[in-house]
């Protein structure tokens, strides 16, 4: 997807009077402006802690591709607490959240910079996909109770002690509210998982989160487009219309990329389907 994002705006970009041209608008940066590193950093999917360390100024060919630096980071970080400690992962993942808090607070106060890294406390919202995990394959209902209850109590402080979180411009006390809402709201919602698997109003929607990686990787930069055509042409950029203009063209071509790139890599069929936990301890 960035080959394929870097080949499309460098070819729009030679055309005269383009409306999509990166020079009128700067809805993209041209490919040969990013530095060696830069390219190093989107291509290995670091430049969001690069800049910390090396290389100079930050930048993101694929805006939305940030947050795979830190999945990154997060699939290292289990895999190491499942080598090491395959029967005690779970308390392993707690031990780094702990640890994690405790460097981020530490760093907040001395300014210290670990922006980009896993320990800037972005792990805590990973930290919360393990809690949801293990709140419904191992936990009794006693103990999801308590893990919903922990969690809500969580999301009502969070605007409490931070103020408000629907604030336009993110915030990371909004993160965490978004993200422990979300946790809060997975745990019971399991209960009807068989039910709404085989409901045919959501169909649409079971589509939409079959590829919805692919979704999330191609949507960005034809959104863009999208935007520059209503700049162009002068259309109203009303959220009534941009919002289906956006989704009637990202939709086509992220089921494609589904199609072609994204299944090649999936899990076989089966096994992605299955719905029988793993056990940790077994392995």
């Amino acid at each position: 997807m960035l080959s394929a994002a870097a080949l499309v705006v460098a070819l729009i970009d030679l055309l005269p009077a383009s409306p999509l041209t990166s020079g009128a608008e700067h809805l993209f940066l041209r490919p040969w402006w990013y530095s060696t590193w830069q390219w190093v950093g989107n291509v290995t999917l670091t430049e969001q802690w690069r800049t910390n360390i090396f290389g100079g100024q930050k930048a993101w060919f694929l805006g939305q591709a940030w947050t795979l630096s830190y999945e990154e980071q997060f699939y290292l970080v289990a895999a190491l607490l499942l080598w090491s400690m395959p029967r005690r992962f779970f308390a392993g993942a707690t031990a780094v959240s702990v640890i994690v808090a405790g460097i981020a607070v530490s760093a907040s106060r001395t300014q210290f910079p670990l922006q980009g890294f896993f320990v800037d406390g972005s792990w805590l919202q990973f930290y919360l996909g393990v809690v949801v995990y293990f709140s419904i394959n191992y936990a009794s209902g006693q103990g999801r109770a308590l893990v919903c209850a922990t969690l809500a109590l969580f999301t009502i402080l969070i605007p409490v002690v931070f103020g408000t979180v629907t604030s336009d411009v993110k915030t990371v006390s909004q993160s965490y509210f978004v993200a422990i809402l979300f946790a809060t709201t997975l745990i019971p919602l399991q209960g009807i998982d068989h039910i709404t698997a085989k409901a045919k109003t959501l169909e649409p929607l079971r589509y939409a989160g079959l590829m919805c990686y692919s979704l999330y990787l191609v949507h960005l930069p034809l959104n863009k487009m999208v935007e520059a055509g209503f700049r162009w042409f002068r259309m109203p950029s009303s959220p009534w219309l941009t919002v289906p203009a956006c989704a009637a063209v990202s939709i086509p071509l992220a089921w494609l990329f589904h199609l072609k790139v994204e299944r090649r890599f999936m899990v076989l069929a089966g096994a992605a389907g299955s719905r029988e936990a793993p056990s940790l301890s077994s392995r």
